[in-house]
């Protein structure tokens, strides 16, 4: 099995409550046999599992993006190996120093690393630089429990590995940026960790491949013919998107080529993006990574996006994938099949609180399963109801706007 993440923490970050921000992954509520074997959770050892499904729920600019952006920095950083500063998006959300504690599973194993990393101004630009790491390790025993998970006592642990041990000859080879973990790591496929954030404001196809009569038929079922068409000479030497074209035929229409850029005039938005999002789903599914989506509903009928969750929590996902997503609209939340895959963002004295519905539920004493996940959402418990202060001041303004315009 390849790395799991089983929890995540950053310290340092300023937009967020106490500059903290955390994401467990780790069910909080029980976990039944028939959740096991069919998808719904992935089993770490018989009593630890990690969510297939993570929701993140909130209004506006409640920080479901910025919290996107800090899990994915912390998979890309600690998993794949790329630069702390591949990333410039988050880097002002940052203070001075951070420190990232990650727990996960690795090759029969439960890992806690620490890494600690300070800001420093180069030219005019902040670089983050790597001022110590360690990684400890202990065994992952059947019968570990979920309060025990996260200790690490002295007659279990040892030492895997601490950056500032290492050999000076090491350390010549090793980038300020970049992390010692993935080193320790089985080997990672590249597209372990995928995300669309490049895809939230502005909709391509993002996947360029062949698709599968089933994928095109699922999003769009006039499509009767949707073929790759790359010239004979194309390698990756010559690579442009401009020569890449589609035989397309509609149905009760003649088949034409579409050029690449061309083909949102022939193709709803919805399709374009599934086209490529599903091919990107098949990916992670069959590595059993890890995808992120912002606005998962963006062009999509709650139909499609109803399908996509359920492929994450069903007998497909054999794989143990996960998928973290943001939505807006409370209606999705009823889709997932665990409460503890839900977190509510929000935020309290302009400070980004993030915390599982399940939690909330309890702590509001309406933890009960006749309660649908939306109308806790709703209900005004959370501050996560539709403001109608809001509403009626914006109402006023827009009525007496056009009333003066009518006066005019």
């Amino acid at each position: 099995m390849l790395p799991k993440m089983l929890s995540m923490k950053i310290k340092g970050i300023k937009i967020f409550e106490n500059h903290l921000f955390e994401m467990n992954f780790v069910n909080e509520q029980r976990v039944y046999q028939e959740e096991k074997e069919t998808g719904i959770v992935t089993p770490i050892n018989g009593t630890v599992n990690t969510n297939n499904v993570i929701a993140l729920a909130g209004v506006n600019a409640s920080g479901k993006t910025n919290s996107l952006l800090l899990m994915n920095y912390v998979f890309e950083v600690i998993f794949m190996g790329k630069s702390a500063n591949s990333t410039k998006k988050i880097m002002d959300l940052m203070d001075d120093r951070i420190i990232i504690t990650t727990f996960f599973v690795d090759k029969d194993c439960i890992y806690k690393t620490t890494s600690e990393l300070q800001k420093n101004k180069k030219g005019y630009v902040n670089q983050l630089e790597f001022v110590n790491e360690v990684i400890l390790e202990k065994k992952l025993t059947s019968n570990l429990s979920k309060r025990k998970l996260y200790e690490f006592g002295e007659e279990e642990l040892s030492l895997k590995l601490e950056r500032k041990h290492l050999d000076k000859k090491i350390l010549q080879f090793l980038k300020s940026d970049d992390s010692i973990v993935p080193s320790q790591l089985n080997k990672i496929p590249s597209d372990y960790v995928s995300d669309t954030f490049n895809q939230t404001d502005m909709n391509f196809l993002s996947n360029v491949s062949e698709f599968s009569s089933e994928i095109i038929l699922f999003l769009d079922p006039t499509i009767e013919k949707l073929v790759l068409k790359v010239p004979k000479d194309f390698n990756k030497e010559n690579f442009s998107i401009e020569r890449i074209a589609f035989d397309l035929k509609l149905a009760d229409q003649e088949e034409t080529v579409v050029s690449f850029f061309d083909l949102n005039q022939y193709l709803s938005s919805g399709t374009i993006r599934g086209l490529g999002l599903i091919n990107t789903i098949i990916s992670t599914l069959t590595q059993g990574g890890y995808l992120l989506i912002d606005e998962l509903e963006n062009h999509f009928n709650k139909a499609i996006v109803e399908n996509i969750i359920e492929f994450f929590q069903s007998d497909v996902n054999k794989n143990g994938a996960t998928i973290i997503f943001s939505t807006h609209y409370s209606e999705l939340l009823d889709s997932l099949k665990r409460r503890d895959s839900i977190r509510i963002v929000r935020k309290i004295n302009k400070k980004i609180s993030v915390k599982s519905l399940n939690r909330l539920a309890s702590e509001g004493g309406k933890n009960r399963s006749d309660i649908k996940n939306s109308d806790l959402f709703l209900s005004g418990l959370f501050g996560t109801a539709p403001s109608f202060e809001r509403y009626w001041n914006l109402n006023r303004f827009i009525k007496k706007t056009v009333e003066g315009l009518d006066n005019d």
